[in-house]
């Protein structure tokens, strides 16, 4: 059923560029089987996508790119790989871009509520297609989604550990386990339990890792799996609602595979692993693991050196800082806004301003 809805889904697509002439398309990442088609399609045609991105500072700026691999886009390689005078005014910038992101931060931790009538309405749309023989996968894996946040959520509350800054502690955070950026970039690391387990081993003694679940799918993660890493003995889980800035300022290292604590900890200064592939993986002073195996070493190195690498090279934090900011474009779409709790508050200047922006984005592209 699978691939006659792809293969349908490129003819589709291939008429429609054939018969309207489309020169770019324009998506939201997504990690959808109508989305990855329609790139792919335009890609075999020789034809542009731009893809629809939060920024850096979620409140304030958005991407467009045409890398279909998640928090990544061209403009950022290209100006990161350029040399750049450090001068007092991009420094006074990049003070006001750390001030702007700690802010932006402070008012985006909101903890999703379970929606009885939504969860109500997707059980009732999944048995409806049933009746009438309609086989919709789509739908059966929002089904699925809803009724174990629901689940999740009617369960007890787990046992939280308090944050403890006196201790010796590295941050891993939690994604959302259906987010694109799990389920299609990064399937290997599905199982957020077992890379928890994975960096258990690989701390040196007298380290806690504490981990804690993402707000928007806070009860989301089932009960069986915070109990598995409840059991060992230098895992600690953190109440969802504590701000990860609050947690990584006294971490002695942050792990993440593509979550925004990693751009935040290059913000305060902190060593960070990456396992997945943002475009803050390709910052100088970041540690990048290509190899599951060296993580143990990898880990140990960051956690020794600290945050020296910060001290001897801090040009290329200014440099890195000011060019996630300033080569994406300046506004926010009122979905990621809406997502993140921040409201969906949409005005004309707004409007203006973002039309503006893709505008100049989609002559460049087609120059």
């Amino acid at each position: 059923y699978k691939l006659n809805l792809l293969l349908n889904f490129i003819k589709k697509f291939e008429s429609l560029i054939a018969e309207k002439n489309i020169d770019i398309l324009m998506k939201y990442p997504t990690c959808s089987l109508i989305g990855r088609t329609a790139f792919s399609v335009m890609s075999a045609n020789n034809k542009k996508t731009l893809i629809i991105n939060t920024g850096p500072i979620v409140t304030e700026t958005f991407t467009l790119n045409d890398i279909d691999e998640g928090w990544l886009w061209s403009e950022f390689f290209k100006m990161y790989n350029e040399n750049l005078l450090i001068s007092s005014d991009i420094k006074n910038q990049v003070s006001t871009i750390v001030n702007s992101v700690i802010k932006d931060k402070r008012k985006s931790i909101v903890i999703k509520k379970l929606n009885i009538k939504s969860t109500f309405y997707h059980i009732m749309l999944y048995a409806y297609q049933k009746i009438r023989f309609i086989n919709d996968p789509i739908q059966f894996n929002e089904v699925k989604k809803e009724i174990n946040f629901a689940i999740g959520k009617l369960q007890l509350t787990p046992n939280y550990s308090k944050l403890n800054k006196d201790k010796k502690y590295v941050f891993f955070p939690f994604h959302i386990p259906w987010d694109a950026q799990i389920a299609t970039r990064n399937p290997m690391f599905h199982s957020q339990e077992a890379i928890a387990e994975m960096i258990s081993r690989s701390l040196p003694p007298n380290y806690t890792l504490y981990v804690k679940e993402h707000p928007y799918y806070c009860g989301g993660v089932n009960k069986k799996m915070l109990s598995k890493i409840k059991k060992l003995k230098n895992v600690e889980i953190l109440d969802p609602s504590i701000s990860s800035l609050d947690i990584i300022e006294n971490a002695e290292a942050i792990i993440t595979i593509n979550s925004t604590a990693g751009w935040e900890s290059i913000i305060m200064k902190k060593p960070l692993i990456v396992l997945g592939n943002p475009y803050y993986a390709h910052f100088k002073q970041s540690y990048k693991v290509e190899n599951i195996n060296l993580l143990p070493n990898i880990l140990n190195t960051a956690l020794h050196i600290g945050n020296k690498n910060y001290e001897t090279n801090l040009d290329d934090w200014y440099k890195f800082i000011y060019i996630s900011v300033s080569s994406s474009h300046s506004g926010s779409m009122s979905l990621y806004k809406n997502y993140m709790g921040l409201g969906k508050k949409i005005d004309e200047n707004r409007i203006m301003k973002l039309s503006s922006e893709i505008e100049k984005k989609i002559r460049k592209t087609l120059n």
